[in-house]
């Protein structure tokens, strides 16, 4: 039985609980938006798990990995992708837990993340198959491509014992000038096999361009996903939080720039009253020149004070604009065909997460 099976409901009810507080953040650059956005993802993933729909649990659990980082994550899609006979995924995550490691004061999610994943390994290295794939026919130099279930095999993996699902795969090849025909295997968990795929000339047959330049063939990029250049931001984005906080700094500082050079044209009136309208005309007694001078040195602080005042506040301005400019463009969101919405209900709180 597995450890999945062995496992209590309240067990994996804590578990789901930790999920929460187990988030790994890598990068300062990372929003309050994103975390909770991966604890709502994971909460949902943990709801699907919870009710042995794996698919969903993997789809939820891979989003909240793509926000933020956490080992519990990785653990949740190891569990459900061995549910769903996907062992060669399972056992790859949990190695990455594994290498993770339990750092000093570790939560009891991670904890549980840890130990449960080297469980995992050492029950999935007993089932893993393990399939090599070999070729004959061709000249030593030919370049040619393996095809397992339709998708091409990197060319390094040709000749080499390499673990597998278990499950029935079609094997074919194909080369310039070349071609191997279809060959069905089937492997059941724990088996190895070798299997040879013959080539037999063929004048119709040839790579692909990518295959024949050297270089792997790539999938083609959906027609729905949008051409979108990830390394730049620009206005084409909406202004991030910065450039509001700097475009509010930059009112502030020329609204009181506004306000000290109106007090300072208000004392330089009080100035002209006490002069009689001509400053140049004060009386020299002891009384008028003492408050001549007090007013104008308050003038003339009043007066630096707005003009820094209009400084600062058009440097932030600027400031924010730049900001616009050069922060990161939005990852592209290729076109959704299908989504859900499931609300997630807990203590002094309400979250909505989709599936798409």
């Amino acid at each position: 039985m597995s450890l999945v099976g062995m496992m209590s409901r309240a067990t994996w009810a804590g578990i789901f609980a930790s999920v929460s507080l187990t988030l790994v953040s890598p990068s300062w650059a990372q929003t309050d938006d994103q975390i909770a956005a991966a604890r709502a993802a994971a909460d949902a993933g943990a709801n699907s798990f919870e009710a042995g729909n794996w698919e969903k649990a993997i789809g939820y659990f891979e989003r909240a990995e793509a926000l933020v980082h956490s080992p519990v994550h990785l653990w949740y899609i190891a569990q459900a992708s061995a549910k769903l006979g996907r062992l060669v995924v399972a056992k790859e995550r949990c190695v990455k837990v594994r290498r993770e490691g339990l750092p000093e004061g570790a939560s009891s999610g991670r904890i549980a993340a840890y130990e449960g994943c080297e469980s995992l390994i050492r029950e999935i290295e007993g089932r893993l198959a393990s399939l090599t794939i070999e070729v004959s026919g061709l000249p030593d130099d030919a370049e040619f491509e393996v095809l397992r279930n339709g998708a091409k095999v990197p060319s390094a993996i040709v000749g080499v014992p390499a673990p597998i699902d278990p499950g029935t795969y079609t094997l074919a090849g194909r080369a310039n000038g070349f071609k191997a025909d279809e060959l069905k295997v089937h492997l059941s968990e724990s088996e190895r096999k070798l299997v040879t795929l013959r080539f037999i000339s063929d004048p119709t047959a040839s790579l692909t361009p990518e295959t024949t330049s050297g270089s792997e063939t790539k999938p083609a990029p959906a027609a729905a996903t949008a051409p979108v250049d990830s390394r730049r931001g620009g206005f084409r984005a909406g202004p991030p939080i910065g450039s509001y906080l700097a475009w509010v700094i930059g009112a502030g500082a020329i609204g009181a720039g506004i306000g000290m050079g109106v007090h300072s044209i208000g004392l330089g009136n009080q100035l002209d009253d006490i002069c009689m309208g001509s400053r140049t005309n004060c009386r020299k007694d002891v009384y008028e020149l003492s408050t001549t001078q007090k007013v104008e040195s308050d003038r003339r602080t009043f007066e630096i004070l707005s003009v820094v005042g209009y400084g600062v506040g058009g440097a932030a301005i600027l400031t924010g604009f730049a900001i616009w400019a050069f922060h990161p463009a939005p990852t592209p969101i290729a076109k959704i065909d299908h989504f859900e919405v499931h609300p997630i209900i807990g203590m002094g709180r309400l979250d909505l997460v989709g599936t798409f």
